[in-house]
């Protein structure tokens, strides 16, 4: 009978210690999870301020070779596509093309810095056509810009 009892009491005591781990467990999954989630949002963050960083370290080397302004190149993405700026800003891509990029809520229109005329518009869905954008502006070869690959 004390056999017995001592069983049963190991096997409550195993019960519980084996809840407890498995609550444990559980418990330190989902920090781990929650800490991942945090861990991709703020490397997300720190990708998009690093690049907003850059753009913005690339406006007063590029804007002198512009022939028009942020200003024209928003209003002709507002002439193409419908809706609120969220952000833009003059770029150049590996052809030396000068161009600014005009982001809207669903669509990217690129505009040509030489003459103010659409290069095309982007959606979410599309590949990216940054990099094939031929713009009648070329940046010129004595400006050395080093491109990310």
């Amino acid at each position: 009978m004390k056999k017995s009892l001592e069983m049963i009491v190991a096997a409550i005591g195993t019960f519980a210690i084996g809840t407890t781990m498995t609550t444990a467990v559980r418990a330190d999954s989902q920090v781990n999870t929650k800490l991942e989630r945090f861990q991709t949002l703020n490397n997300k963050e720190v990708e998009s301020t690093s690049e907003q960083l850059q753009e913005q370290k690339l406006v007063p080397i590029l804007s002198p070779y512009a022939k028009i302004t942020l200003a024209q190149a928003k209003q002709a993405a507002l002439r193409e596509v419908d809706g609120e700026i969220k952000q833009a800003n003059i770029d150049v891509n590996k052809n030396r093309s000068l161009y600014y990029e005009v982001e809207m809520k669903t669509q990217v229109v690129y505009v040509d810095a030489g003459n103010g005329q659409i290069l095309g518009v982007e959606t979410a869905e599309q590949e990216s056509i940054e990099a094939h954008i031929q713009s009648s502006l070329k940046l010129p070869d004595s400006v050395k810009v080093v491109f990310e690959n």
